[in-house]
């Protein structure tokens, strides 16, 4: 049965797509107009319920009794004793058991992260047919902040201890900078599992310069809009709604930071550091700045390119390895 909230997330998706983002033209044809029902659910193998619900007098049977559905992640290491110990560390350490506990709670139901992932599969495999369906896990990671959303030859982990709430304090006990809080909330997943499918995609430029850097992350931000429309920019870019708009506001000056300075095909490599490092905010515009500008103008750079290209498809621009002729092609110059 489903559940309340997977209803209202059908709900929101269906006038979503009412309201113009199903006809949207988005490279290579009209976007798919997907309505709730014609998707599949992608369902989530709950690893990290699995393991923690394990009797601790019972570990080694209970390892034994998950290495079907879950042997990803015990392929292996049943058979090695110090690879067994290790998990059991992991599993009886207080700290992260109260985080597993703390898990437990806040997704004790997935079924409309599942809805969200059938959708977001399903615009993956219009753009690529080739795609295979997906395997899906949720599991507990240790508060790896780095990674939190994995995904290789088809199969996804998704660590949902990183998805806690910007308030959670596991996250300052662990050493992760406190300006990257507010990303660990519940509406960051699928931004981040769009984001973790685009590096399979995404081909690195030729050059190593500034613009070649811009236009690489333009080009994963235009993958993650493209898998997961409707979807507010700033969590697409990991921002605050302020940082959002101060990009906005700020266009034109960033444009003119560039060319005064001449940035675009810079390869020094204090330019990639105050425009593509994360931080809490870009130390040449002041503290009320957004971190990565130059992320954002190579967003803004690829739609420009999309906008004058509307025959490319997602596949092709994500092939597109020469950023001069891509920038160039573009056309691109603020607002």
């Amino acid at each position: 049965m489903r559940t309340f909230h997977s209803m209202i997330f059908w709900i929101v998706m269906a006038l979503t797509l009412l309201l113009g983002g199903g006809c949207t033209g988005h490279g290579g044809g009209k976007r798919p107009d997907f309505k709730a029902g014609e998707v599949a659910a992608v369902p989530i193998h709950d690893y990290g319920r699995a393991l923690f619900s394990i009797p601790s007098g019972r570990f080694m049977e209970g390892l034994a009794g998950l290495s079907g559905e879950y042997g990803f992640f015990l392929r292996g290491n049943l058979a090695d004793t110090l690879a067994v110990l290790r998990m059991r560390e992991f599993v009886t350490d207080p700290f992260i058991r109260t985080v597993a506990k703390e898990c437990m709670a806040r997704y004790d139901d997935l079924q409309g992260l599942e809805d969200s992932l059938g959708l977001m599969f399903a615009y993956l495999r219009h753009y690529f047919p080739s795609e295979p369906d997906p395997k899906v896990y949720a599991y507990v990671s240790g508060l790896h902040y780095e990674q939190p959303v994995e995904y290789f030859d088809s199969v996804m982990i998704i660590g949902l201890d990183m998805f806690l709430g910007e308030a959670s304090p596991f996250y300052a006990q662990v050493g992760m900078p406190a300006f990257m809080a507010h990303r660990c909330t519940r509406a960051h997943i699928l931004p981040s599992c769009a984001e973790a499918i685009s590096h399979t995609y995404n081909s690195p430029m030729q050059q190593q310069d500034l613009v070649s850097a811009m236009l690489f992350e333009g080009k994963r931000l235009y993958f993650m809009q493209s898998l997961i429309p409707g979807t507010p920019d700033h969590l697409l870019l990991k921002y605050t709604s302020a940082q959002l708009e101060w990009c906005r506001n700020n266009e034109e000056s960033l444009w003119g930071f560039l060319i005064d300075n001449e940035l675009i095909y810079s390869t020094d490599l204090n330019a990639f550091r105050r425009l593509m490092q994360d931080g809490p905010f870009t130390a040449a515009f002041g503290t009320e700045s957004a971190p990565r500008p130059g992320h954002w103008l190579g967003w803004m750079m690829v739609q420009k390119y999309m906008e004058r290209h509307p025959e490319t498809s997602l596949a092709e621009l994500m092939q597109m390895s020469d950023a001069h002729a891509l920038f160039q092609a573009s056309g691109y110059r603020p607002r």
